[in-house]
Order: C-alpha cells, then structure tokens, then sequence
C-alpha cells in the first residue's frame, strides 16, 4: 500500500524544511524509498540527517562578492561592473541549517497510520537590503557622492542564529484506493544566541561640495542581543507548523503549509527606535601625536557611536520568525519522468517568495534519480541546479545537490540529506 509512505513524508516535508532554501524538502525520502510501505521490511522507525548552506545576492557577480566572504582585493574594473548591475533595492541573504530527525510509527496508541517525530537542529539566517548607491558609497567613499543626496529608506542588515527541538504529530486518512490525505502539526522550543538588527525606514545621506561636510537624517530601528552576559543563550521562544497534503492514484501531489509561525525572546538586549539628525564637520588635527588631540578624536568617536549605534538601555525585546506558506505540487508523468513545483511565500521577510521548478528522471531500474532545477531564492536571479538522488533502497535515501550550476552568478551553496530506516 503505497500510501502508507505519507506520514512520514508529511514528517520531513513540514517540520524541518533542511534544504529550506527550495528545491524539494526532505519528502522525497519518503516518497521515492516507500519507508512505509515495504512488507518485507518491518521497520517502524526513521533517523534523518541533514544540512544546508546558501549565500545568494542580487544583482551582483561572484567576484564582487567573493572578496566580502573570503577576502580579497576588489579592482576598479570589478566596482564598476557591478554598479551597473546593481539597483535601487536588491534583498540579499543567507542561510545556514543543521538538523537530525527521527520518526515512530504510532498506530498503537494513537490510531491507525498515526506518527510522531522529533528533530534537533541549528539555522543561522542573515538578510540584507541595499541600493546601487549605498554600494556606491562603500566600494568608493563619500567623495563619489559629492552634492548627491543618497536615500537611505529600507536600509537593512539583519542576522540571528538559534538552535531548537521540535515535537510533532502527522495520521494519514484513506479515503479510496485511489485517493489519501494526511494532515499533522509540529511544535518546537527554541533557545537563541545572537542577533542583530539595523533597518532605516526613512532618511538620507548627504556630502557638501567641500567633500568632508556630512549630514545625516534618519528614522530607524536598532536591536541588538545582549553582549555583556557570558551566559551562552541570550533568548528563548517557540514555533509552530500546520500542514495538509492529498495524492491522487500516486501520481498527483498536492501539499500545503505554514511554516515557523513564532517569535523569539531576546532578553536583557539593546532595542530602539530612534529619529536622528546629525552633522559632521570633520576633526581639526595639528598634530596627531599629542594626547589631547587623540583625546579629542576618542572623544568625538564615542559621542556618534553612542547617538547612533547603542540603543540607551538594555531591555527584553521580540522578534517574529520569518514565517512562510508554502505550496507544492507534484506528478509523475511516468514511471521514469516526473515535475513539481515548489513555492514559499514570506509576509515578513527581506524577500517575498522561494521558487523552484524541477524535472526528475528516473534511471538504473529507478534506483538513481537526476533532477534538472531552476530556483530563485528570492534573493538573488534564477538560477539553474542539480541534485542527485540514490532511492527505491529498502532502508538508505542518500541526496546531495547544487543550488547554482553558474557559478559566476552570486548564487552558491548546496545541501546534503541522509536517511535511514531501521
């Protein structure tokens, strides 16, 4: 009975999403190797492991980006290169997942085809938004903009990491021979490390003609986690999932869900929302070797980091998670070919939508599957990639892929799944 296999495809399709930066979820598992359905196989459990890393820009070239990651000389040729492809807004971002999951048949005490599982995992996400001038103004200084008045608005650099356990709940419902849904829920509990957040809803940046008179005036949102405690959590919180799936004669797939409906608490951090205008007119040195002056310069440098950096007092704050909906769809045209579709759209959020778009082929008896993608992070372009599956095993699912197959686009990164039912 082919069906039996969706409890744990609702298993790693909702709750971990480790390749959550698109392409396919951890469903495949399930789907491909039959975890469920194998009678000569009386396993009721699975253990799954796997990771994820994704770094993608917009509108730039790797070897503009390169040089941030790993170091390196940016040339003049590079800068200008990229300054035109730049706009006014490109979102940017990236997104590192650990996880290792097991799930437990639990038609005994909850009912027929009735599973739970738990998961352990780690993600670190960063979102960042910028304009060509902002680039600008990095890459070549503020003389590049003399007399400009550069916009500041939706200015954002955005990073946190946290770690959790996830309980959850998945039963799976026959309705004809031809036609089964499944339903289910996860909860987990989070404790968080770090996190930092600056975004400019409005403001601007100006040089005068003389090329050392600045001024600033912005609105604009500071948090930062608590840095003064050794304490190794510096928050806590919690998250949810819901999801529902149907598959029609087992060639059709039908899947949604909301993913990380929660927050977390940051306690003791820095948070604010200041409004400011400033002018900088330069420091005056005669001699750079006389104490008072250095004084004067630590001076002037702690008055701007303190007005514009520091929040004034410590405090308990929140954040939402990045919460997404998600759909997708699947069909096997054959017993050798297939597509599906995968989109996750995100309300609060540097970027709006993850979309993939994948053709699978079956090969070797249908042991080995090569899929073909295009994949837009919602970050960067669209991007072609590859993932390589070994399935239709009796108790092994081994994955790996690639995000980008350009590697000259600033797309990279890639993912890893292993499973196991014992």
């Amino acid at each position: 009975m082919r069906f039996k296999i969706t409890i744990l495809f609702v298993f790693v399709c909702f709750v971990s999403m480790v390749k959550s930066q698109g392409t396919l979820s951890l469903i495949n598992i399930i789907e491909e190797n039959q975890f469920l359905e194998n009678e000569t196989i009386k396993g009721r459990h699975m253990l799954v492991i796997g990771g994820s890393a994704m770094a993608s820009v917009s509108n730039a070239k790797m070897n503009l980006v390169n040089p941030f990651i790993f170091g390196g000389f940016i040339s003049e040729e590079v800068k200008n290169e990229n300054l035109q492809l730049l706009k006014k807004s490109n979102p940017s971002g990236f997104s590192l997942n650990s996880e290792i999951m097991t799930a437990h048949r639990t038609d005994e005490v909850f009912g027929k085809n009735t599973m739970i599982f738990f998961g352990i995992g780690l993600k670190n996400v960063g979102e960042f938004n910028f304009s060509d001038a902002h680039v600008r103004l990095l890459l070549q200084g503020n003389r590049a903009s003399v007399g400009e008045q550069i916009d500041l608005k939706d200015f954002q650099i955005h990073n946190f990491n946290y770690g959790g356990v996830r309980l959850g709940f998945a039963k799976y419902v026959t309705k004809s021979e031809d036609f089964q849904q499944y339903y289910g829920f996860s909860l987990g509990y989070l404790k968080s490390f770090s996190h930092f957040n600056a975004k400019v809803h409005s403001g601007s940046f100006y040089t005068q003609a003389n090329g050392y008179d600045l001024s600033l005036n912005a609105e604009y949102t500071l948090q930062r986690s608590d840095t003064s405690s050794l304490t190794f959590f510096k928050g806590e919180g919690m998250n949810a999932s819901l999801f529902y799936g149907a598959n029609y004669k087992n060639r059709f797939s039908f899947n949604i869900g909301l993913e990380d409906l929660g927050y977390l608490k940051w306690k003791n951090g820095l948070s604010s929302e200041k409004k400011e205008q400033h002018l900088f007119s330069g420091i005056e040195l005669i001699d750079i070797t006389k104490a008072d002056q250095a004084s004067s310069l630590s001076s002037v440098a702690d008055s701007i980091r303190s007005s514009l950096v520091y929040p004034e007092t410590n405090e308990d704050y929140r954040m939402l998670l990045p919460m997404a909906a998600m759909m997708r769809v699947s069909y096997r045209f054959t017993e050798y070919f297939g597509a599906e579709t995968y989109v996750r759209y995100f309300p609060n959020s540097v970027r709006n939508f993850e979309i993939m778009f994948q053709l699978n082929a079956y090969l070797f008896n249908q042991s080995l599957r090569v899929s073909p993608f295009v994949y837009a992070s919602g970050y960067g372009s669209v991007s072609p990639g590859l993932e390589l599956a070994l399935v239709d095993t009796k108790r092994i699912y081994i994955e790996v892929g690639c995000y980008s197959l350009n590697f000259s686009q600033a797309t990279l990164g890639g993912f890893a799944t292993f499973g196991y039912k014992f």
